[in-house]
């Protein structure tokens, strides 16, 4: 080879899958979600083993976006009211699964901004 040659050089290429990536991305969404469990709840949180808390902020992503809060911030408001409420709140009263089954069209942000009023106006009461 001679001084003047270019040298080429190979690099391997990394390819990520779209289910590789989804997969990452639920990974990280979790991981904020125990994290934030962690810093907003301690007390409820030091309740649960850590693999019962992995489970419950899971299950919370997963629930809220059934109702359709797909938004991090609305999943994390769903958590919350998991961890005051208890993991079942949405099934058990009545004015929480009203508010998630509506279907007005309104938008998540809106319908998470109700649950979490309506949320706070029942712990109120039930003081």
């Amino acid at each position: 080879m001679q001084a003047s040659e270019p040298v080429w050089y190979i690099r391997p290429v990394l390819v990520i899958r779209r289910e590789q990536m989804n997969a990452l991305l639920a990974h990280r969404r979790l991981v904020r979600a125990v994290d934030h469990a962690r810093k907003c709840f301690p007390e409820q949180c030091a309740k649960l083993t850590a693999d019962e808390l992995r489970r419950t902020a899971r299950s919370a992503l997963s629930r809220a976006g059934a109702y359709g809060m797909t938004s991090m911030r609305d999943a994390l408001q769903f958590l919350d009211l998991m961890l005051v409420l208890g993991a079942d709140f949405d099934e058990r009263l009545p004015w929480a699964r009203e508010i998630l089954e509506e279907q007005t069209g309104s938008g998540a942000r809106l319908k998470s901004a109700r649950l979490y009023m309506s949320a706070m106006r029942h712990l109120r009461s039930h003081k």
